[in-house]
């Protein structure tokens, strides 16, 4: 459909727009439909060390029906179902077998069909503990049985960003390297304090960046907003800049939305209320970047031949679905160090 292909098709020139200058950018850059990949598309024509990919969230999102694997709302081509589209993951790690993957979904997928959390402090440290449903059972003994060793666990990125984002991330080694476990204790920074809140990660130049006048609300948006939230929208739909930022997410640009949440007061102090002309707005993209923890470099420059508007609901739709870098970083250090040293230690 029409809506599918405008965003593949701007998520890939955000890309290009980071890969651009690496070197031998045609070989390690693939622009493609999954359904399409076959080996030869693949760096070195399909050997390569680690697998990292993510499949639609959709089906086992609360925020949808949660249909799980029988979610029948088709992709492009009509098959496979949105559900299924692991299959593909499955596809090519049967295929081309490398030797570790890393994949990232909504924690929805492991409370699935029977799955749970409960909270417990019996040793010392405080947290969720999850026990996965059948669904996630069921897409862990699939890729184990690609030949590969399957963990997962649930990670709370902030520990890494300020921002409320649970993920949970399957990691998987192949069998025959016999590598040990996961050790992840040593994904989470152990010595670090509490981040900066959200306060601190706002535009300064907000008076004269036209990135910030043009996330400012126009008349029409703030009144629908405030329809939305029934006349509380002053509390409500107002972004808590002395917390950490709620979970990004990819329809976030939408005002009639009450999972949207304004800025109302700039880092200084300076209220957004309509008073003096200053209505609320949404968040930058470059805001919005630095909450996922991007690097101040990462080009958000939108490009192509869509109105600016278009151009930046699918940036920020990029930005919603993307993962949060440390967290992979982090978790993607301790998996390739698992691989032993010439002398056999770990």
């Amino acid at each position: 459909n029409n809506n599918h292909n405008n965003n593949h098709n701007n998520a890939t020139l955000v890309s290009t727009n980071n890969t651009e200058n690496e070197e031998d950018h045609d070989e390690v850059f693939i622009q493609g439909d999954v359904l399409d990949l076959v080996r030869s598309d693949f760096p070195n024509h399909g050997t390569f060390d680690l697998l990292t990919a993510g499949f639609p969230c959709q089906p086992f999102s609360v925020r949808g029906e949660q249909k799980g694997l029988h979610d029948k709302n088709a992709t492009k081509r009509q098959q496979p179902f949105r559900g299924q589209v692991y299959q593909e993951i499955i596809r090519v790690l049967r295929e081309l077998q490398p030797p570790y993957l890393l994949l990232e979904n909504v924690v929805g997928l492991v409370r699935m069909e029977g799955g749970w959390a409960a909270y417990r402090d019996d040793d010392g440290r405080p947290g969720y503990f999850y026990r996965a449903g059948n669904v996630m059972q069921q897409i862990v003994a699939d890729l184990a049985a690609c030949g590969y060793r399957v963990e997962w666990r649930v990670i709370h990125s902030h520990h890494f960003v300020p921002q409320y984002r649970d993920r949970v991330y399957i990691v998987g080694t192949r069998l025959d390297l016999n590598y040990p476990g996961m050790n992840w204790e040593n994904v989470i920074p152990s010595e670090r304090g509490p981040l900066p809140p959200l306060r601190h990660l706002l535009q300064t130049d907000y008076a004269s960046c036209p990135n910030v006048a043009e996330s400012t609300l126009l008349p029409s948006q703030w009144e629908k907003t405030q329809q939305t939230y029934k006349g509380h929208a002053m509390t409500e739909a107002q972004l808590r800049l002395d917390n950490y930022a709620p979970t990004v997410i990819s329809n976030y640009r939408v005002p009639s939305s009450n999972t949207t949440k304004l800025v109302m007061e700039e880092f200084d102090g300076t209220p957004r209320r309509g008073e003096k002309g200053l209505l609320p707005r949404f968040l930058t993209p470059r805001e919005i970047a630095r909450i996922m923890g991007f690097p101040e470099d990462y080009d958000l420059s939108a490009t192509g031949d869509k109105p600016r508007d278009i151009q930046l609901g699918h940036l920020y739709k990029c930005l919603g679905n993307a993962v949060v870098p440390p967290v992979i970083e982090a978790i993607a250090r301790e998996l390739l160090q698992l691989k032993p040293n010439d002398d056999g230690t770990a």
